[in-house]
C-alpha cells in the first residue's frame, strides 16, 4: 500500500494505472509528465517531456498514450516514443491497445487499425460512448444503458 501524497506530496496525480511489470503509470499535473513508480525504486521516473496540452490520457501495460487535436502519442516504460497515429478532426479517442484505437465522431465510433491504416465504423453504436476497454481478445464499448462486445484479432 503507498500514500502517494504522503510520499511524493510533490505530486499530482490525475492518471494512475498498472504497468505490465506491477509498476504504477502516474501522469503528474504539476510536471505535466508520465513517470513510474514502482517497488524497486524509491522515486518516481519520469519518462516524458511535459506535455502541455492534451484532450485524454491513458495507459496499457507497457505504454502510455495522450490525444492532442488530432494526434495521438505515447512512449512505453523506457520513456521511448512511439509513432504518432493521426485521427480525424474532432474525433475523441476512447481506448488504445499498441495498434487498434478506438475514437468516437459524432456519435459515430471507429475501430482504426494503425498497422494497415485501416478503420471500421461499428454501426450499432450511435450513441455518446461512456468508456471503451481492450480486453485480451475483445472490445468492450459502455453506453449510458448498453455493453457492447467484439471479438477482436491483435
Amino acid at each position: 500500500r503507498l500514500s502517494l501524497r504522503e510520499k511524493f506530496p510533490a505530486i499530482t496525480a490525475s492518471y494512475a494505472a498498472l504497468t505490465a511489470q506491477s509498476g504504477i503509470w502516474i501522469f503528474d499535473d504539476n510536471s505535466r509528465q508520465w513517470c513510474i513508480l514502482n517497488s524497486l525504486s524509491d522515486q518516481p521516473k519520469f519518462l516524458s517531456n511535459p506535455i502541455v496540452n492534451y484532450q485524454y490520457l491513458t495507459s496499457d501495460g507497457n505504454y502510455a498514450y495522450w490525444q492532442n487535436g488530432t494526434k495521438v502519442n505515447g512512449i512505453d516504460i523506457y520513456g521511448k516514443p512511439i509513432k504518432e497515429h493521426i485521427l480525424p478532426e474532432n474525433a475523441h479517442m476512447l481506448a488504445i491497445n499498441q495498434n487498434k484505437i478506438v475514437y468516437q465522431l459524432n456519435n459515430n465510433v471507429f475501430l482504426f487499425d494503425t498497422e494497415n491504416n485501416s478503420k471500421k465504423q461499428l454501426d450499432e453504436i450511435d450513441v455518446p460512448i461512456e468508456k471503451a476497454i481492450f480486453g485480451a481478445e475483445f472490445l468492450i464499448v459502455l453506453t449510458k444503458d448498453k455493453i457492447f462486445t467484439y471479438h477482436i484479432k491483435f
